[in-house]
């Protein structure tokens, strides 16, 4: 089993790359992993931007 490492602070501010967020969570950073959390991740920024 893996660790899962948060997102790194100095990048909270910025916006941060799907391969960043596949690398933290831990799901892998190949093209099919990236492409669908850069997926899941637009459509919850659109959903909570509709709030």
């Amino acid at each position: 089993m893996t660790a899962r490492r948060p997102c790194p602070p100095e990048k909270a501010g910025e916006g941060l790359r799907a391969k960043d967020v596949c690398q933290a969570l831990g799901p892998g950073t190949e093209p099919r992993h990236t492409e669908g959390i850069r997926a899941k991740l637009k459509r919850l920024v659109n959903l909570v931007l509709q709030l």
